[in-house]
Parts: C-alpha cells; sequence; structure tokens
C-alpha cells in the first residue's frame, strides 16, 4: 500500500543529493533547486493523502455494523483540494439496506 510513498520519497533522497552537487557545481541557484523540492514534496503530499482516504473507505467499506445498515450504491470519482494540490479519489455513497 505505502510502496509508491515509500519510492516516493527515495526520489525526492536522490534529488536531494544530486540538488546540492548541482548547486555546488553552479549549475542550478538555491531557488530553482528549492522549486523541485518543493514540486516533489507536493507529490508525496498529495499521495499520502490519497492513500490515507483509499484506507479510511475501506474501514468504513468493511465495518461489520455499517454493513448490517447500509449497502454500497454507486462510487463516484471526487477531487479534494490539499495544500499539496488536487487529489483525485473515489467515494463510495451508502444507503439504507433492504435486507
Amino acid at each position: 500500500m505505502f510502496d509508491n510513498i515509500i519510492a516516493k520519497i527515495e526520489e525526492l533522497l536522490n534529488r536531494f543529493g544530486e540538488g546540492i552537487v548541482e548547486i555546488l557545481r553552479g549549475e542550478k541557484d538555491i531557488a530553482m533547486y528549492s522549486m523541485e523540492l518543493k514540486e516533489k514534496m507536493d507529490e508525496i503530499g498529495k499521495e499520502m493523502i490519497k492513500e490515507a482516504c483509499g484506507l479510511v473507505d475501506e474501514i468504513v467499506r468493511n465495518e461489520k455494523k455499517r454493513k448490517e445498515r447500509y449497502e454500497v450504491v454507486r462510487k463516484d470519482k471526487r477531487s479534494i483540494k490539499t495544500i499539496f494540490g488536487d487529489v483525485e479519489e473515489t467515494c463510495q455513497e451508502f444507503c439504507v439496506s433492504n435486507l
């Protein structure tokens, strides 16, 4: 579940070292470096929010008491505004079960 986040963090750490070397060589200035770093960190933040939403959704969907009274009637895509940017997520709609 968290493999994608871990891969992005590893990529960020690699870019951190490469960026420092590029600054020392004069190939990049600190402003450009900080913008690239922010983009990567926002990417990681969005991925973490998406994973958290998916985890909460899974817990609600599999909760025993919810299953006794409610059923999933549809799934919709939604966009959540965060400080990292927009996060696309699938949202489930429940209604009272006719069981």
